[in-house]
């Protein structure tokens, strides 16, 4: 048994010196390849009437009806503190559900979708809701303009570092 255990223990120790002093074939700094970078304006969906800048009425619009889905109702409820942004969602329709949903920033429909966005993507405004203070919920209500519904609710906590206190409450 001894000598099976020591056998089996020095096989595995050469196995890892073997692979692990492999020899590598590299380059030299000054000839690596740099990565590609797409360079220019992002791409625009052509025939989406919803991607563009949405008229100050269309945002009061598409936040009352953020702020009145049921999952949202609950949390004001008990948190009357909140912030509110814009941005927009690239989602890739599928069967009876999503397959790729993206939150994008509002700006980019100004600078154009960014390269990794699929092309197959319908656009929606996005209503993002941060609820606390500090921050403890987050939902993410993506809105057709043109039937003026709620399409996709996102909602989570918030990720932040633990809070760690002293045990001598100092």
């Amino acid at each position: 048994m001894r000598k099976t255990l020591w056998l089996v223990a020095s096989l595995l120790v050469a196995t890892l010196l073997v692979g692990g002093c492999a020899i590598q074939p590299t380059r030299p700094p000054e000839e690596e390849e740099a990565p590609d970078i797409i360079e220019g304006p992002g791409w625009f969906p052509e025939n989406d009437q919803n991607f563009r800048q949405l008229t100050d009425s269309e945002k009061d619009k598409v936040i009352e009806i953020a702020l009145s889905t049921p999952e949202v109702l609950k949390w004001l409820g008990k948190e009357s503190k909140y912030k509110i942004r814009l941005a927009w969602a690239a989602i890739v329709w599928e069967n009876s559900g999503y397959s790729v949903w993206q939150s994008l920033d509002y700006e980019v429909v100004d600078s154009g979708i960014p390269a990794y966005v699929s092309k197959e993507s319908n656009f929606y405004p996005e209503v993002v809701i941060h609820f606390g203070e500090p921050e403890q919920w987050v939902f993410q209500v993506d809105i057709d303009l043109e039937t003026e519904k709620v399409v996709l609710v996102q909602e989570y906590p918030t990720r932040r570092e633990p809070i760690i206190t002293p045990k001598d409450g100092n």
